[in-house]
Order: structure tokens, then C-alpha cells, then sequence
């Protein structure tokens, strides 16, 4: 029987739906490591059921050669418990090198045959357990150097602006119009036939657009900066080879999103869109209708092959997942993983004034029994690119 894993439910019981007060599961985890290590690779996750919020941990399976996990700190704990007289608090506490053990409905101490089980467990595999380990190259990672919010202020001012706009004809316009003659020999003039809501539409399209053009361009300049990156190494300080080590870096973290080449767009700033025209402005028709060109047939299109990223990216609730390709490790050896643009919200944690990304990372092998599991805390910085430098530096590129 294949292993599978397990599901703690923090509350509900048998019965009864109690709920609990939702915490940063990326706090959870660094909480408890503590006490359980890093070893022990678990998931949290709430899901709201009937308006309440209960919390759901996903613990890997054990496998075999595992070693003994144990309590890695002293732990005091109060619990309720409903008796017939009504409810009865105790208070526990557990030492340092506790062994716990999981039975239908509790977990307690594990007795005398539970801890001879799990020793013929940790022996009972010949294969070697995987070792490996995976640091980060540098200990601190660049934020972006905007936040969405600041593209959405830019869009609410401009909105404002474009929805009070009013066509304006010039003076000379208004003495031809006054003596009937054309303002040009080439168009004619027509009044404008869109409606309110017609303009308004074109707004929104144009404000929506020209925020995308602005997250390509960050993203493209993210993408070509090294210390907004991800950068891990997977080490390996063994006497003998990992074959096929997959890596996979998880963080909880909704103001971090990754950069993926097979994904993103790449904008430049000839790409924004041309605003509409002002409410009211007369539409200018050609007097002589001539075949137009396409720009297209006096040169050959070419596209770009894009190559495919040595990363994949998994998207799960709250959590981004980095799965890299598989790796051979050699005795001794260090290998630079791939590095992964991430784009870090400036505006998220600004108030805090040492901001980490917790990155929880886990290595699984081939030829190896189990997986590595741990955690890297990188600080956050501002970014070194400022905005008003990338203005400057879009508008020369384009010309």
C-alpha cells in the first residue's frame, strides 16, 4: 500500500464546528519550528466552512529509515476538556526530547512498543536517506520597485481626468465653422457619434491596457535584475552522489508572486495605448478613400523562441510553489539552481521594520529514501531600481 498523507483538523470535533481565529500561516510555521524542526514536511491551510475558518495541516508520510522525530523544546500547553460536569481545564507540559505518536482521536507520549516501532522503521530501509541540503546565495532579496497600488492611483487620477474631459475646438476652427469653410482639403469633420457610456468603456479598456504595458515593463526589468531574484544552491557534503534531486521551494506569501518567462509578456513603452480622444471630438473622415498599406509586407515577421524555464510554477491558496528540474548532485558538490525573478510587493510589511520571506524548501531523490525539508529566511530590501530611473530609461529606448 502506497503511504499517503495525513490531515490534521484544528477546529472541529466530532459533532461540532467550533472554528478558529485565522493566523499568517507563514507565522504558524515559524512558530512551531521550534519545537518540531524542519524536518517534518507539513502544509497549512484554512478553509472556511459555514463562516467559520478552520485549519487544515498536511503532514507528509513517513517512510521508511526515517529517523525518530522528537520534541525539540519544552511545551506547555492548557486544555479544555467537555465532561459531564462541564468543562475541566488541565495543564500539561512535555520535555525536550518528547516522542509523540498519533492514535485514533489523540495524540500522546508514545509508549515503550510505539518507540521499538519506530525504531525498526528507521532501520528497516537500506537505502540511503537524502542529504542534501539547499542555502541561499545571498541572504537578502530586492522588493520591486512599484507596487500595483501605485498603478491603481495613477489610473483613479487619470480616470478622473479623462472622464472630465470635454473636446475644446480651437479658435481658428470655430472662425471656418462660423464661415463655412473646410478646416482641411484633405478630411472632414463629423460630430462625434459615440455615447456617454461608449466613452467611458474606451476609458476603462485604455486605463486597463496601459497598466498591463507597466506590469510587463517592471516585470521585464525584474527579470534582468539579480538581486530581485531567488537565488538557491543545492549542497551536497556527502561521501556519495544524489542522482535526479528535485528541489521545491514554497512560499506562503500573497504579496510575492513569480516572474515566468513561459508566462510573461515582455512590454516596451511604445506599447501603451493612445488615450482616447476627448468626449465630443469630431471624427476627421478622409475626403478621397485610398488602399492603406500594411506596414507588415516591406519587412519579414519574425518571432522569438522562447525557451523553456528549468522551474515550474503551482499556485495553492496562499501559497507559490517553485519545482525545479531534476539535479544530479555529485559527492562534495554545489550546484546553483536556477534563479527565479520574484516580484515582492514594496507596500506589503512596509510597517515592519526587519520584513523576511520565509522560504520553506524540500529535496527528494532518486536513489534516496525520504526528502530534506527547511527553512530560509532572506530580508527583504528596497529595491535599487528607482522609478523615476526606469522613466527615464524607457523614454530613451524609445527614442
Amino acid at each position: 500500500m502506497v503511504p499517503s498523507n495525513a490531515y490534521l483538523l484544528v477546529g472541529v470535533e466530532p459533532g461540532q464546528l467550533c472554528g478558529v481565529t485565522a493566523v499568517d500561516p507563514q507565522k504558524l510555521m515559524q512558530n512551531l519550528q521550534p519545537y518540531i524542526g524542519t524536518e517534518i514536511v507539513w502544509t497549512p491551510e484554512y478553509l472556511e466552512v459555514e463562516g467559520l475558518q478552520v485549519l487544515v495541516v498536511e503532514i507528509a508520510p513517513p517512510a521508511p529509515g526515517d529517523p525518530i522525530h522528537f520534541l525539540m523544546k519544552d511545551l506547555f500547553i492548557t486544555r479544555i476538556k467537555q465532561t459531564a460536569d462541564g468543562p475541566v481545564t488541565k495543564s500539561y507540559g512535555f520535555n525536550e526530547g518528547t516522542i509523540f505518536i498519533r492514535r485514533p482521536g489523540e495524540t500522546e507520549r508514545a509508549t515503550h512498543e510505539e518507540r521499538q516501532m519506530l525504531q525498526r522503521r528507521a532501520r528497516s530501509s537500506g537505502a540511503v536517506r537524502m542529504a542534501a541540503e539547499v542555502v541561499a546565495a545571498r541572504p537578502n532579496i530586492e522588493a520591486a520597485p512599484v507596487s500595483p497600488a501605485y498603478f491603481a492611483r495613477w489610473a483613479e487620477e487619470l480616470r478622473e481626468e479623462l472622464l472630465a474631459a470635454r473636446y475644446q475646438p480651437s479658435a481658428e476652427e470655430v472662425r471656418h465653422r462660423t464661415l463655412g469653410w473646410r478646416t482641411s482639403l484633405f478630411y472632414t469633420s463629423t460630430r462625434d457619434r459615440r455615447t456617454l457610456d461608449e466613452y467611458v468603456a474606451q476609458i476603462e479598456a485604455y486605463l486597463t491596457e496601459a497598466q498591463e504595458v507597466f506590469c510587463g515593463l517592471i516585470a521585464a526589468e525584474l527579470e534582468e535584475h539579480p538581486p530581485a531574484r531567488l537565488a538557491l544552491v543545492l549542497v551536497n557534503d556527502e561521501e556519495r552522489p544524489f542522482a535526479g534531486v528535485v528541489v521545491t521551494a514554497t512560499i506562503t506569501d500573497e504579496s510575492v508572486r513569480c516572474i515566468d518567462p513561459d508566462e510573461q509578456v515582455t512590454r516596451e513603452l511604445d506599447d501603451l495605448p493612445v488615450p482616447p480622444a476627448a468626449y465630443g471630438t469630431p471624427r476627421r473622415e478622409p475626403i478621397l478613400q485610398t488602399p492603406v498599406l500594411s506596414p507588415s509586407i516591406f519587412h519579414n515577421n519574425t518571432y522569438a523562441v522562447m525557451a523553456r524555464s528549468p522551474w515550474r510554477i503551482e499556485r495553492r491558496a496562499e501559497e507559490l510553489q517553485v519545482i525545479f528540474e531534476p539535479v544530479d548532485l555529485r559527492a562534495h558538490a554545489r550546484v546553483a539552481l536556477e534563479p527565479v525573478p520574484l516580484y515582492i510587493d514594496p507596500d506589503a510589511g512596509a510597517q515592519e521594520p526587519d520584513r523576511t520571506l520565509a522560504v520553506r524548501w524540500t529535496a527528494a531523490g532518486l536513489d534516496s529514501h525520504g526528502q530534506k525539508s527547511g527553512i530560509i529566511a532572506m530580508t527583504v530590501q528596497p529595491s535599487s531600481r528607482k522609478l523615476d530611473d526606469l522613466k527615464a530609461k524607457w523614454m530613451a529606448e524609445s527614442g
